[in-house]
C-alpha cells in the first residue's frame, strides 16, 4: 500500500469519526456541527427588530427581523425548497424571542394579512411558509388568510429583476369580496418572509387600498441589503 493510499484511508477514518461526533452540517458555513447551525453561525439567528427605510407605495412603515445574509438565506432555502421543518421551527423560535419587541410597536389586535402563495405552490410544498415562520407569533383570530388570494402562479421572483417582478405581479392578487368589508377604516399589517424590491408587498397593498383601510404597515422576516437588490 502506497503512502498516498494510506493517507486517503486515514482521512476517510477521520471524516467518519467527525460525522459520528458531529452528525449535522451547519446550514450557514457548512461545517460539521451538533445542531442545525454551528455555534459561530448561531449568533446570526439572534434577530433584531428594525425598521426598513424603503418607500413602498401604500405602506406606512416596514419592520423586519433579519438581514438576508448567507445564514438566513440558507435557512429559508431549506424551509422553502427542501421541506426542512426543523429549520422552520428554528426560525420560528428566533421570531418568538423578539415578539415582545414587535408588540411594543405594532398593535397585535390589528388585521394581519399574509402575502399569499398560489394554490399550486402550496400543493407542491404541502404547507405555507408563513404559517411555519409566524406560528403562534400573531393571534390566529387576527389573521385573515382569505382576504387576499393569488390569481397567478408567478415564477420564483428571486430569478427576476425589479421591472420583471412588477410585470409578473401585475394582477397577481385579488381581494375576496366576502371578506372585503373587514378592511374599511382598519389598521392592516401585511406580512411576508423576504423583502427585496418590495414588489409583492406593494401589489398586495394596492388591492387593499381600494377598500380604504386606516393604515397599512408591513412586517417582514428578512430584508435583502439594498446593495443586493435587483
Amino acid at each position: 500500500m502506497t503512502l498516498k493510499e494510506k493517507a486517503i484511508i486515514a482521512k476517510n477514518k477521520v471524516i467518519t469519526v467527525l460525522k459520528y461526533c458531529f452528525p449535522n452540517q451547519c446550514y450557514g458555513c457548512r461545517k460539521l456541527c451538533l445542531d442545525l447551525v454551528c455555534t459561530t453561525c448561531e449568533k446570526e439567528f439572534t434577530l433584531l427588530l428594525q425598521t426598513d427605510p424603503m418607500h413602498i407605495r401604500g405602506i406606512n412603515k416596514i419592520w423586519y427581523f433579519a438581514d438576508y445574509h448567507q445564514c438566513i438565506k440558507s435557512a429559508l432555502h431549506e424551509l422553502k425548497f427542501n421541506k426542512n421543518m426543523a429549520m422552520g421551527k428554528r426560525l420560528n423560535r428566533s421570531i418568538k424571542e423578539r415578539i415582545d419587541d414587535l408588540k411594543s410597536v405594532v398593535d397585535m389586535s390589528t388585521l394581519w394579512v399574509p402575502v399569499p402563495s398560489h394554490k399550486k405552490r402550496y400543493k407542491e410544498r404541502g404547507y405555507d411558509v408563513l404559517d411555519v415562520l409566524f406560528d403562534r407569533c400573531i393571534p390566529m383570530k387576527q389573521i385573515n388568510k382569505q382576504l387576499v388570494y393569488r390569481t397567478k402562479n408567478t415564477p420564483y421572483l428571486y430569478t427576476l429583476n425589479h421591472q420583471k417582478r412588477k410585470a409578473a405581479l401585475k394582477n397577481a392578487f385579488e381581494i375576496d369580496n366576502a371578506n372585503a368589508g373587514q378592511i374599511e377604516n382598519k389598521n392592516v399589517v401585511i406580512y411576508d418572509d423576504i423583502l427585496t424590491t418590495g414588489a409583492s408587498v406593494e401589489a398586495v397593498a394596492k388591492k387593499i387600498l381600494i377598500y380604504k383601510p386606516k393604515t397599512i404597515n408591513a412586517v417582514i422576516f428578512s430584508v435583502t441589503p439594498k446593495n443586493e437588490n435587483c
